[in-house]
C-alpha cells in the first residue's frame, strides 16, 4: 500500500478548501464552477480526473500544477504550498535567471488607490437613485484609471450585496455575458443587474439574485459599468 507523504495530504486540504470557496463565490453569483472546468482552464488533456486526485490528495502538487491553479482560482501558492512557494523564491534567487523566465510564476500584489464616489440607495423596486459625493478612497489596485467605488446603502440586493460594501466600479472594461453591471438610465434612476447580451436595440439583464430578467432599450441606457470586486471594509479610508 502506497504511503502519501503528510505535506501531500495538508495541501489537498487546502487545496480542496480554496476550491469550495470558489464553488461558493460562484453559486452566490448564479454560476456553476466544476472540477473538470478547472481543469480545462489549466490546459490538463483528463482535465477532471487530474484536479480530482489532487484535491484528494492522490497525486502530489508540482510546480507547474500549482502555479496553473493558483492563476485559475486566483491565489498565492504560498496558501496551499508553502514548500513549493519558497522553491519559487530560490528559482528567482539564482545567478543567470533571466528576468522573463520568472515573471510568468510570479502573483505581484500591485498597489493603487480608488476614489469613492457614489452610494447606492437601494430600494425595493428594480432602480435606484445613486447619492454623489467624495466618501474618502478605497487602498486597492485597478487597471483601469477610471475606476470608482460604490457604497451599497441597504439590503435589497442581499446577500449578493450587503448594506455597507464597497462595489469598485470599472468604466472602462468591456462588457462579457455573465458580468455584474451598474447600468445608468436617462433618468437617473440606477440598477445593478447581470449582463446577457445585447441585440436588436435591446439589453438583457438579469436579478444579481436570480429570478427576473429586465430588456431594456439601448437608447434608454446612458452608461453601464462592469462590477469588478467587492472590497472589503478595511480597506475603505474615509
Amino acid at each position: 500500500m502506497k504511503i502519501i507523504p503528510e505535506h501531500q495530504i495538508e495541501e489537498s486540504k487546502k487545496l480542496r478548501a480554496i476550491f469550495e470557496e470558489r464553488q461558493l463565490q460562484a453559486r452566490h453569483r448564479g454560476k456553476r464552477i466544476t472540477q473538470a472546468g478547472v481543469g480545462r482552464a489549466c490546459g490538463w488533456a483528463s482535465a477532471q480526473s487530474v484536479f480530482s486526485q489532487l484535491l484528494v490528495g492522490r497525486m502530489a502538487l508540482s510546480l507547474d500544477s500549482l502555479l496553473k491553479l493558483a492563476l485559475v482560482l486566483r491565489f498565492s501558492p504560498s496558501e496551499v504550498s508553502p514548500r513549493l512557494a519558497s522553491t519559487m523564491e530560490l528559482i528567482a534567487k539564482l545567478p543567470g535567471i533571466v528576468q522573463t523566465d520568472v515573471e510568468p510564476y510570479r502573483l505581484p500584489v500591485l498597489a493603487g488607490s480608488v476614489p469613492v464616489s457614489c452610494k447606492a440607495l437601494l430600494s425595493a423596486g428594480k432602480a435606484f437613485e445613486l447619492e454623489r459625493g467624495a466618501f474618502g478612497h478605497l487602498t486597492i489596485y485597478s487597471a483601469d484609471p477610471l475606476a470608482y467605488g460604490m457604497v451599497v446603502s441597504g439590503n435589497h440586493l442581499s446577500p449578493r450585496f450587503r448594506n455597507g460594501e464597497i462595489l469598485v466600479i470599472e468604466p472602462g472594461k468591456p462588457c462579457q455575458a455573465g458580468d455584474e453591471v451598474l447600468v445608468q438610465l436617462d433618468d437617473g434612476l440606477c440598477m445593478l443587474r447581470e449582463f446577457i447580451y445585447q441585440r436588436d436595440g435591446q439589453c438583457r439583464l438579469d436579478g444579481v439574485c436570480g429570478g427576473d430578467s429586465v430588456y431594456v432599450e439601448n437608447t434608454s441606457i446612458q452608461a453601464m459599468h462592469v462590477v469588478d470586486v467587492i472590497a472589503k471594509s478595511s480597506r475603505w479610508n474615509r
